[in-house]
């Protein structure tokens, strides 16, 4: 029996690469101004989104409860880009700024939602823009699961996307009173919906080129 070897684009350069592009540098610019805004409680509070607001549904994600807050969300983004890292580099596939794209309108539309639909609501904090970011990683990595031809790598992208729909699951299911469980699952299932729509048209045009 040969022992399967990952592919010749699976090297630890590229998934270095992977990991400091465009997607981590733009968390990277959030949590920093969040701890900015941190120590500035006026701000904060003027940044958080609101029903009669309908700029703060792009400005609340910048906003935190407090530093413990803010760490719980930098956590779960660094888990969720480790995650996006290895799969991309396993698969050698890059999505480009379109998953930078996807998660900020999958965050902002879930706000949106949530300000319209519960009267005098309010809402904070970047764990709705890391939930969409998760469904996105998650999406990849099932659909380089499905694309992958040797089992060993088909089961290491099947068993990041489930770790994570898994994580995504358990840390909405024990949550406190104040977490905005709604937004998160809109934000999640307003990412799976963009990402799968883009995975189909591009295999549609594909085909009929």
């Amino acid at each position: 029996m040969h022992k399967q070897k990952f592919p010749e684009s699976f090297k630890a350069s590229d998934f270095l690469m992977i990991f400091k592009n465009n997607l981590c540098f733009t968390f990277i610019i959030i949590f920093s101004v969040s701890s900015l805004l941190l120590c500035f409680p006026n701000l904060n509070a003027a940044w958080t989104a609101t029903s009669q607001n309908v700029e703060s549904a792009f400005t609340s994600v910048f906003v935190h409860k407090d530093f413990t807050h803010l760490a719980a969300n930098v956590m779960l983004a660094f888990v969720a880009l480790l995650a996006y890292s290895i799969s991309s580099a396993i698969s050698g596939t890059r999505n480009g700024n379109f998953i930078i794209l996807a998660t900020w309108a999958s965050a902002i539309l879930a706000n949106l939602a949530y300000q319209k639909t519960i009267p005098c609501s309010i809402s904070y904090g970047s764990s709705g823009l890391v939930s969409a970011f998760l469904s996105g990683v998650i999406i990849i990595a099932y659909l380089n699961a499905w694309a992958e031809p040797a089992p060993r790598l088909k089961l290491a992208q099947f068993a990041i996307g489930t770790f994570l729909l898994a994580a995504f699951i358990a840390l909405n299911l024990d949550v406190s009173p104040d977490t905005n469980v709604t937004a998160h699952l809109s934000a999640f299932f307003n990412m799976a919906f963009l990402m799968l729509t883009k995975r189909f048209l591009s295999a549609f045009f594909s085909k009929t080129d």
